[in-house]
């Protein structure tokens, strides 16, 4: 109600969002976004791909964790116009297992962190030290992306690529190895957001048919 100031009716879409309060304009964001009657935010910036991930954080680390990680690993997974934000959320479907990095005797080395490559960005789980560039590339990972190093990469493996975010101590050329690189290529961050885009809806899309299906029984 522009007239006083306030708003009269709840979001018609409060449900979808559920992690937004009922009378937020524009999802909080009328810096960068405007709304259109109550709908989501619309980006001023038509390019911009803005992606909330929520993950529940299960931690394992016998001491608190890093305050900014979460914030920290968005940082490092937003490039190439695209942003994903990494918040926690204690009811969400998708965990974050944080533990202390594990000695492979096996292989001899030191397994920071560790994920399926199943890409499922919903109800999935990946387990990382406590460090952004770790729960990133882990992240990556459940977002579609392959070690820069595997047949299926669409980054190839040369020197170039070498401070990829997808490349690791696993790296098969020993001149190649690398686990501190941040970088993306413009096809790796679209293919995260069309792949998180997918799953969400294709999720979304089996629920409402689940609350539909018992609304009607």
């Amino acid at each position: 109600m522009p007239d006083v100031g306030r708003f009269f009716n709840i979001d018609p879409l409060s449900e979808k969002y559920a992690y937004q309060s009922h009378y937020n304009f524009s999802e909080n964001r009328v810096v960068n976004a405007r709304e259109l009657e109550g709908l989501e935010a619309v980006p001023i910036n038509g390019n911009e791909c803005d992606i909330q991930w929520k993950v529940k954080i299960n931690n394992n680390l016998g001491a608190d964790y890093s305050k900014t990680l979460l914030s920290d690993t968005s940082k490092i997974l937003s490039q190439n116009g695209v942003t994903i934000n990494v918040v926690e959320d204690a009811n969400a479907t998708f965990t974050v297992n944080l533990e202390n990095p594990k000695v492979d005797l096996k292989n001899m080395q030191l397994i920071n962190g560790e994920s399926a490559m199943d890409g499922d960005t919903y109800g999935g789980a990946v387990t990382s030290k406590d460090s952004p560039r770790t729960l990133a590339h882990e992240l990556g990972h459940k977002a579609g992306q392959d070690h820069i190093f595997d047949d299926t990469s669409k980054v190839p493996n040369t020197a170039e690529n070498k401070d990829n975010l997808m490349n690791s101590g696993g790296n098969t050329n020993e001149s190649l190895q690398s686990t501190t690189g941040t970088k993306l290529q413009e096809v790796q961050s679209n293919d995260m957001k069309s792949h998180i885009n997918t799953v969400y809806q294709n999720t979304q899309k089996i629920i409402n048919n689940e609350k539909n299906n018992n609304k009607t029984n």
